[in-house]
């Protein structure tokens, strides 16, 4: 009768998580992993996920967001007092490096305990397929949702089409960028 009241991962769009992460200017994202590291932890597995890295991770978008309106907010100081708006332009960029690179680890972090304990729930049903690390990497939560989607359908030995795609637009694109942005710093020479 308990496990009937616990709630478990549900299938969710992968189109849907990346619209609503565009629309929360990437809040979403660490909104997920709070979200789901109770449903995860109702799956009985021995790894049980704590709240305390999506919470910080959250904690650091809203952040990263009243960074950039303080940033925006040096603008008009730039013709009032273009000496302190300098310094304080670059303070602040200074400041949202730390904070993005420090997100950047906590999401890696995160990413990586969720698909621990999502290999252990494909091994105890079974079977010996386990949720890859590059795209993991590449594609952090919207890949472990593509993962959930795939063992709650019970495709574990299906192909996995749909991360490999991306993964080869993502490289296209960063080669495209490459050739536009850096290959034209060389020739102009």
């Amino acid at each position: 009768m308990e496990n009937i009241n616990k709630k478990i991962p549900q299938k969710k769009s992968v189109a849907l998580l990346v619209l609503l992460s565009i629309i929360t200017i990437g809040i979403y994202p660490a909104i997920w992993y709070i979200k789901r590291v109770t449903e995860l932890n109702n799956l009985n597995t021995t790894k049980k996920l704590g709240k305390t890295v999506p919470i910080i991770l959250l904690i650091l978008e809203i952040i990263s967001i009243l960074v950039f309106i303080a940033l925006l907010a040096i603008i008009p100081l730039l013709f009032l007092i273009p000496s302190l708006a300098i310094i304080l332009a670059g303070t602040i960029t200074y400041v949202s490096w730390g904070i993005y690179i420090l997100a950047a680890i906590l999401f890696l972090i995160a990413a990586f305990n969720f698909r621990s304990l999502i290999n252990e729930v494909l091994s105890r049903k079974g079977t010996n397929r386990k949720i890859s690390i590059l795209f993991t990497i590449f594609f952090n939560y919207l890949y472990l949702q593509y993962e959930i989607n795939r063992t709650i359908d019970d495709r574990e030995y299906a192909p996995r089409t749909g991360p490999g795609i991306w993964f080869v637009i993502y490289l296209l694109i960063i080669l495209y960028y490459l050739y536009v942005l850096i290959i034209p710093l060389f020739t102009n020479s």
